[in-house]
């Protein structure tokens, strides 16, 4: 998401063009976080980016449902998602139940 990149958003069937740099995405994030009382300094647009395809792809989104949603280009940088997405839902500590 580089300077001003035309993105689209969806709202109830209705597509709305409009532009938005990430650094934009950056000061929305951090100014909503510290409005609920969440330390801005923790979150950032990558983070919950990489937070929605890694916990998606975890209940079973395909590749291409997560590249469309994302933005990503490439399907190899959405498989790093899902492969750290794998590490928590086949970990051996879920056997313990702790």
């Amino acid at each position: 998401m580089g300077g001003g990149e035309k993105k689209i958003l969806k709202y109830k069937n209705k597509s709305t063009l409009f532009y938005c740099s990430d650094k934009t995405i950056s000061l929305i994030v951090k100014k909503y976080t510290s409005l609920i009382g969440l330390d801005p300094k923790l979150y950032s647009g990558h983070s919950l980016r990489s937070g929605f395809a890694t916990s998606t792809a975890g209940m079973g989104a395909d590749e291409r449902s997560i590249m469309q949603m994302t933005g990503h280009k490439s399907s190899e940088m959405v498989r790093r998602y899902i492969k750290e997405s794998n590490i928590f839902k086949n970990n051996a500590l879920t056997k313990l139940n702790i």
